[in-house]
């Protein structure tokens, strides 16, 4: 059966919400057919949305994606909702994958890495809230805040480290302190510098919503040329005295079209 012939069979599977696939010897000449019936009914039996089974199985076509390989990912997809991690991510990655036309086997490997390193962020947020007896639930969107840092500058000893620095705050606020981590790491700023500016930042309240201007400062000063050490004096005092972003900008010589 081509992959056209099987996807548009598969989907119209998916759409009705039908009973559990069943196949036809004929329509199963190489057993490719049966794979990826069986993971497509694996992940609705995982409680994967139809919807998004239906959102793979689409871009499996539009990309010419084989057969044997939407099995394995749609599989893998079903995996990841048994083991409780937030779908999106993964899917969002292997779309990824397939619109850049990396072989299945290596959006695999991509995919097993992201897996563990969202296992690993789980099991050590967990440790903090206990730390702290914090009596909060790390939700779906907490996880993926903090572990898509570990995509983007953090390794997960700076990750541990950050959260073993931190005090006992909410989580939205963690997520905000290892975002700032992984966005002065991006730009190769030093790090004892950006654990004083975290620190102080914690202590005076400087990762409320309203303020999400003052890291981008910081990056943008740090682009121009600005010293890291002056950079650190004007946010610390910024912070200490109960400044605003806008004081922080004129110091350091940023510009909203800086930033």
């Amino acid at each position: 059966m081509t992959f056209r012939r099987l996807f548009l069979c598969l989907l119209a599977f998916v759409v009705a919400a039908a009973a559990p696939v069943v196949l036809s010897a004929q329509n199963d000449q190489t057993g490719v057919t049966h794979a990826v019936a069986l993971a497509v009914e694996e992940a609705r039996q995982a409680g994967v949305p139809d919807e998004t089974v239906s959102r793979l199985l689409s871009h499996g076509y539009d990309n010419r994606v084989e057969a044997a390989s939407m099995a394995n990912l749609v599989s893998f997809v079903a995996t990841v909702k048994k083991e409780g991690l937030p779908l999106e991510p993964f899917v969002s990655k292997i779309e990824e994958g397939m619109a850049k036309r990396v072989p299945a086997a290596s959006i695999e490997q991509v995919l097993n890495q992201k897996k563990q390193d969202y296992l690993f962020t789980r099991s050590v947020t967990a440790d903090y809230l206990k730390k702290y007896s914090l009596r909060q639930q790390v939700t779906p969107e907490d996880l993926a805040g903090i572990a898509e840092n570990l995509n983007s500058g953090l390794s997960r000893q700076d990750l541990v480290h950050t959260i073993e620095q931190a005090p006992a705050i909410s989580l939205f606020t963690l997520k905000r302190v290892i975002g700032v981590q992984a966005s002065l790491k991006r730009v190769g700023f030093d790090p004892k510098l950006s654990d004083r500016i975290v620190s102080t930042a914690i202590e005076h309240n400087f990762f409320a919503r309203q303020r999400r201007g003052f890291v981008r400062a910081i990056v943008a000063g740090k682009r121009k040329g600005v010293s890291d050490e002056k950079i650190t004096d004007a946010a610390l005092s910024t912070m200490q005295s109960g400044g605003t972003v806008a004081g922080f900008c004129s110091q350091i010589g940023v510009s909203s079209s800086d930033m």
